[in-house]
């Protein structure tokens, strides 16, 4: 008989309905442990590992889901999607989205002495782009921390500007302004919308990755947290998000 975490691969794997942990009370490590469990069987039908994510990476939501830190997760190759894309609604059981910074990474996060910080992290990032990450809901719970993360937070995959460099350096998230719009409709217009600086991000997955025994490597793409709550798409239509001085990406939803 398969695992649970078996199970939860296949559901992965086959975009079939969310399955909750049987423990309702779980704390969120039960989460991490089917998370990591389930991962080399869906990595091997995926792709591989071709980014990681930071969850719930603002105050108010780790209060929400009763977390002491941010939530994380893994991207899988197969996911990814470059410059414009052409998805497919029914690939999905509830498409939702969100637009982010994206860290691209130079060298591998290695565990070093201290852990990684804001400096460290600057040092390992080639460069931030932006990017939507890619969720599906799989009609699962709304809040149950260790159940979302042992089906990986939702995540199914990302798209991001190739052609967008901005250097490490020049990462200042409060002067930024991020624009989204839904067929040609403004839905989001916000200055400073980053949960947390991006580098914070990626020094956070980077300790939590390496706590777990696993060094995100070079070439990895790791999404830096939400601009604006999780906006569900139920028809057709394009999204496209822009921050002046970072780039623009854009999918259509067929």
């Amino acid at each position: 008989m398969a695992s649970f975490a078996e199970q939860i691969a296949k559901d992965i794997i086959d975009g079939r309905e969310f399955r909750s942990l049987e423990d309702a009370g779980a704390a969120p490590q039960a989460g991490y442990d089917v998370q990591f469990e389930m991962l080399p069987i869906v990595t091997e039908a995926k792709g591989g590992v071709g980014g990681r994510k930071i969850a719930w990476n603002a105050p108010a939501l780790m209060e929400k889901f009763g977390m002491e830190a941010p939530g994380a997760a893994h991207v899988f190759g197969d996911d990814i999607c470059r410059g414009d894309a052409n998805l497919k609604l029914a690939d999905y059981q509830n498409f939702m989205m969100e637009p982010e910074f994206a860290a691209i990474l130079a060298v591998d996060l290695a565990p070093r002495a201290g852990g990684w910080d804001r400096e460290s992290a600057a040092e390992a990032v080639s460069h931030f782009t932006v990017a939507f990450e890619l969720l599906d809901r799989r009609n699962g719970p709304a809040e149950h921390a260790a159940s979302i993360i042992a089906n990986n937070v939702f995540n199914a995959g990302l798209c991001y500007d190739p052609e967008a460099r901005l250097a490490p350096a020049d990462m200042n998230p409060e002067n930024f302004t991020t624009i989204v719009l839904h067929d040609g409709e403004e839905i989001l217009n916000k200055v400073g919308g980053a949960p947390q600086h991006p580098l914070d991000a990626v020094a956070f997955l980077a300790n939590h990755f390496n706590a777990n025994g696993v060094t995100p490597r070079a070439g990895e793409i790791l999404l830096c947290g939400s601009h604006m709550p999780l906006y569900p798409m139920e028809h057709p239509g394009k999204l496209t998000m822009s921050v002046e001085g970072v780039g623009e990406i854009s999918f259509r939803m067929g």
